[in-house]
């Protein structure tokens, strides 16, 4: 065998390619496990991130794709999780909506998972507000527009918080 690489030369380099490929992809696959391990990626962001980190953008996609097709990336868990974290921290579907979007989950999957929590966004717009400004009434236009400037920054639609700032 040895002396068949020295007869053919060409054969010896495209081992070696093929052992350097298969090397690269084990390199992808065990930083993506990395990243996995610490906590969920949508498939855009982690081939992102191993895009800036690997020339081969054939082969980082090819991992992720394994990796999704193995149970290991998942975008609908990546939405759940993200979306009950984001509820958690007091913001709304708008918002939520948004930032999903800007991380590369599909509008379908976006929309089912969203729908999963089927939460009373009036009651948790009125819950958000009653933790920031108390539970007191606003007196004069300046307060009510602040209060809703303030929703509509953490994501929640004038209908959500209507009642609740009187207007």
């Amino acid at each position: 065998e040895f002396c068949e690489f020295l007869v053919n030369p060409c054969l010896l380099g495209r081992m070696m390619e093929q052992g350097s490929v298969k090397d690269t992809k084990r390199e992808i696959r065990r930083v993506a496990m990395n990243h996995l391990s610490r906590r969920e990626y949508t498939s855009h962001e982690l081939v992102a991130r191993l895009n800036d980190r690997f020339e081969t953008p054939e082969d980082v996609e090819e991992v992720v794709e394994n990796l999704s097709s193995e149970g290991l990336q998942s975008d609908s868990r990546f939405a759940e999780s993200f979306i009950r974290y984001r509820i958690q921290k007091g913001f709304g579907p708008i918002r939520i909506r948004k930032e999903l979007q800007e991380r590369g989950i599909e509008e379908k999957l976006l929309t089912n998972s969203l729908e999963i929590f089927a939460l009373d966004w009036e009651q948790h717009a009125s819950e958000v507000l009653d933790k920031k400004f108390g539970k007191s009434i606003c007196g004069d236009f300046q307060e009510t527009a602040k209060r809703a400037r303030f929703m509509e920054h953490r994501g929640f639609s004038l209908e959500h918080c209507r009642q609740r700032l009187n207007l």
